[in-house]
């Protein structure tokens, strides 16, 4: 097991807009990087119980079978959407901006 953590004991800020989670992960991956060098990869086999369903990423239902931009999206058998979406062609924005609240 690896593991990097960047921060201070006294729970100080590591500055403006940083984390310690982003500024860990460039030390993890070069470990990493150079723990597994001489490794091959490998690959896991995908759990019976875990499925891939194509999504509709404006409403989070099952793609329309007509439906272009949809993802995919991994879940445990039985925890997916059953409901197929209704959106085919054109499709309203997936943000909307309430005009009285904006600034």
């Amino acid at each position: 097991m690896t593991g990097a953590w960047v921060g201070f004991d006294d729970m100080r800020s590591l500055g403006h807009g940083e984390t310690g989670s982003r500024a860990a992960l460039p030390i993890w991956i070069e470990y990493m990087q150079a723990a597994l060098s001489h490794t091959p990869p490998s690959y896991f086999p995908i759990p019976e119980d875990i499925i891939f369903v194509k999504i509709d990423p404006y409403n989070g239902l099952i793609a329309h079978p007509n439906l272009t931009d949809y993802q995919v999206e991994i879940f445990n058998r039985g925890t997916e959407p059953v409901e197929v979406s209704k959106s085919a062609g054109h499709r309203p924005a997936r943000y909307i901006v309430d005009d009285e609240t904006a600034d």
